[in-house]
């Protein structure tokens, strides 16, 4: 009975249409599963071809996600209230609007999105987006009656969807007299499930509009010197049409590529012959002022960035194989020769991807050797070691001091570990680490350096390798390659998810127990909800709002802040330099909010000069409720009744940059 309702569920699920915009998932899954075996499938004699797609973490999750969504509506209910990257799920066409007159005709695809909380505001703005259009052709079509013909057409694909970002792109095309096409593009931040405009793709201090502005009109130039048929107003007799400046709600998307495009509707930018106009934005342009992860190249299988590693790993165990073929050939019946070859990813984080090759070979006597290809996946680029490093750091000898302690230390402990460090053979002697050295960034977001069968030591210590303290690199490396605060299952992120856990659970405990004891008398309402406030290069914040009603209501804020390089928890006083009053600043600031706002509204009150004196707010906490926003700001949370009466509700003061910037450490606060 079992078997055959597993077959009847295993039918349902096959049946289930899947958008072809998604199938790159599943490739996806199904190459990263095989990667995922460590050291998987030796290779004996023969090297098995290795074909790698990625869509690093993220895109294996998501395939998960969209095959447990499917297959139950209970666990897709389930998964709807759990924090993940990447609240869609799957995108499917709710319905067609389909119309024929005659002489008009309507067609439109209305999308909606599937998954998690975070989608309702896009399918939201999709409803309203194709309800008007639906309204304003009927509308068109009934005052149009039996004269001229009236077509219009409605379509969406989805034009980006990596780790970060998803697009959902709408044409519009419609004929009349003649035709006019439009473009509509919704774009969502996946961590925070948030339609976002061209403006949060950038640093807030950068000039993008001017930078974006004059790459277009640079390629709008090239493509009229070009093509005499291409023309685009830019110096035209009617100074109004010419293109001056981008504008802010500009229409936009990301490409496969990382790059940004820039979309203008037909007779935006040019004739209404010229169409939709679309001018992709080259990475060098905008690589000193976009935000991190937004425009990135390392995204999914078909990437080039993505090709390119391929081809290397492809080339790499090409030369291999026909090494050992050449050497077993001349090796004939005459002794053994094993090869063996195996894998591993031993980095794959927001920012760098390494996969590791280890070499055996086995003669007369064996033979180790690795060989580890790192990328940085925002710009596709293979690494060496000393892109990790500031410019003007001497990180050689900082790595390579280090590495000879470590020997020193590992010798003295244990007298069978021999390094080649005052070897009579003076040639031998590792004086100083190489540029080339090979090297991985580990789970905890060191650096490790790994030195052959041969290379630092006797043949007998095979492959070495040296974890180097992130206290030794922490002052000399560039932002974002080593960092504890990196994937899931990386120890920072089980920490947190762990605390996040405790904390749920001693909420739930309580409401178990405040339940019981209320029994059928009076009402018990609790609600949680939670809410990504900071999601930065150095930071990370979870928030938790907590609604209590019973006899009246009571609000109450926890916000876990994390810095992803070292994954430790932070306090207030983290933020601020050793030797500031950032207490006494923060409180006069605060202080001062709170004034300007009573002035300005007779029904808000803080506690500043009540009669309970002991209300009174007269000094900041150092154990202080606090998150930074989008804008690098400080932002101060009190719960309700903290520092002002019940109903005045949870308070916020966020902190003009003014006030911190000469207190506060260095990339914390924008």
């Amino acid at each position: 009975m079992k078997e055959v309702k597993l077959e009847e569920m295993k039918r349902e699920y096959e049946d289930i249409p899947v958008p072809e915009e998604l199938e790159f998932r599943v490739r996806a899954s199904i190459e990263r599963a095989k990667l995922e075996r460590k050291k998987g499938n030796a290779i004996m004699t023969t090297v098995k071809r290795i074909v790698i797609s990625l869509g690093a973490t993220a895109a294996a999750f998501m395939v998960g996600v969209t095959g447990l969504a499917n297959s139950s509506a209970t666990i897709a209910h389930a998964m709807e209230q759990i924090p993940v990257l990447g609240a869609i799920t799957k995108v499917v066409t709710f319905r067609n609007y389909e119309d024929d007159r005659g002489n008009t005709s309507a067609h439109i695809e209305v999308p909606q999105i599937e998954g998690g909380e975070g989608v309702s505001d896009l399918n939201d703005a999709i409803k309203a987006y194709t309800d008007t259009i639906i309204a304003q052709y009927e509308k068109d079509a009934a005052a149009q009656g039996d004269v001229g013909h009236y077509d219009l057409n409605l379509t969406y694909k989805v034009v980006t969807d990596n780790d970060k970002l998803f697009a959902l792109r709408f044409d519009e095309t419609l004929v009349m007299a003649s035709g006019n096409e439009s473009v509509m593009i919704y774009n969502v931040d996946k961590d925070t499930g948030k339609i976002i405009s061209l403006s949060d793709l950038f640093k807030k201090d950068s000039n993008y509009i001017a930078v974006l502005t004059e790459n277009i009109q640079s390629q709008m130039r090239e493509q009229m010197a070009a093509d005499d048929s291409v023309y685009y107003w830019l110096e035209d007799e009617v100074e109004a049409w010419n293109f001056k400046e981008l504008s802010k709600d500009a229409t936009f998307y990301v490409n496969e590529n990382g790059q940004l495009v820039i979309v203008f509707n037909e007779g935006e930018v040019a004739p209404m012959y010229m169409g939709v106009c679309e001018f992709t934005i080259p990475s060098d342009v905008t690589e000193d002022i976009v935000k991190s992860d937004y425009l990135s190249a390392f995204t999914k299988t078909g990437d080039p960035a993505v090709s390119n590693l391929n081809q290397t790993i492809q080339d790499y165990t090409d030369a291999i194989v026909a090494q050992y073929e050449k050497d077993a050939a001349a090796q004939g019946d005459e002794g053994n020769y094993d090869l063996n070859l195996t894998y591993e990813i031993v980095t794959d984080t927001d920012k760098l991807f390494a996969i590791r090759f280890d070499k055996t070979i086995v003669m007369n006597s064996g033979n180790e050797s690795v060989k580890i290809y790192n990328v940085d996946k925002e710009t596709g680029k293979f690494l060496t070691l000393g892109d990790l490093f500031k410019a003007d750091s001497d990180y050689i000898s900082v790595l390579t001091a280090n590495i000879q302690s470590q020997m020193r230390d590992q010798m003295a402990a244990d007298d069978s570990v021999y390094y080649w460090l005052e070897d009579e053979v003076d040639a031998w002697n590792f004086k100083e680490l190489s540029k080339d050295a090979t090297f991985y960034v580990n789970e905890n977001g060191q650096l490790v350096i790994v030195f052959n069968e041969g290379e630092v030591a006797p043949m007998y210590m095979g492959v070495c390798e040296f974890t180097i303290p992130s206290d030794v690199t922490e002052d000399i490396v560039k932002s974002d390659y080593l960092s504890a605060f990196t994937k899931t299952g990386d120890p920072a992120v089980s920490n947190l998810n762990q605390t996040i856990q405790d904390y749920t659970d001693a909420i739930v405990a309580q409401y178990e127990k405040d339940a019981a004891a209320q029994g059928d008398e009076g009402n018990y309402d609790l609600n949680l909800t939670y809410e990504i406030v900071t999601d930065t290069d150095k930071l990370f914040a979870i928030r938790f709002d907590k609604t209590i009603v019973m006899n009246s209501g009571n609000e109450s804020v926890k916000i876990y802040n994390v810095d992803k390089e070292t994954g430790k928890f932070l306090t207030l006083g983290d933020l601020f330099k050793a030797d500031s009053d950032y207490i006494s600043v923060l409180t006069a600031n605060i202080q001062s909010q709170m004034r300007d706002q009573m002035a300005a509204d007779d029904s808000v009150y803080y506690w500043l000069e009540d009669e309970v004196d002991a209300w009174n707010f007269k000094e900041l906490s150092k154990d202080a409720t606090f998150f930074v926003n989008k804008d690098g700001q400080l932002v101060i949370v009190f719960d309700e009744g903290d520092v002002a009466p019940m109903y005045m509700g949870v308070c916020e003061f966020t902190i003009p940059s003014d006030v911190t910037k000469d207190i506060a450490k260095p990339g914390y606060l924008g």
